[in-house]
């Protein structure tokens, strides 16, 4: 699924820890994408989708995040337009702070790449 008008995607690669994929994926679908969303109806990006590899073990990771891009400027700025949205979404410093640690036990970084679309 590409989004239409999309010049530039960011794509990031977790993998779950063991025994976690379901935790994180609930994590993800509960705390991160109403905060993706968020973004979207607010234009600072076109669309997001995650994947779940729940068949190869093969491969380096469990979750493929992409995000959909305008231009480049707007995939520069996300971390940014995220950063600010979630406290929104979650005024409770603490709270928050317990949402993140939380996340970061479940999963381990693999790979983040911003990448151009062709056509």
């Amino acid at each position: 699924m590409r989004a239409t008008g999309a010049k530039c995607a960011k794509v990031i690669q977790f993998k779950a820890a063991d025994g976690k994929s379901d935790a994180y994926s609930d994590y993800l679908r509960e705390t991160v994408e109403p905060i993706d969303h968020a973004a979207v109806k607010e234009g600072a990006l076109l669309n997001m989708m995650t994947l779940v590899n729940e068949t190869d073990a093969s491969l380096p990771w469990t979750h493929l995040r992409i995000f959909f891009f305008a231009s480049e400027a707007q995939r520069a700025a996300i971390k940014s337009v995220f950063a600010r949205i979630a406290p929104q979404l979650q005024p409770d410093d603490r709270k928050r702070s317990m949402r993140k640690t939380y996340g970061e036990s479940l999963r381990t970084l693999v790979s983040e790449t911003d990448v151009e679309m062709l056509g």
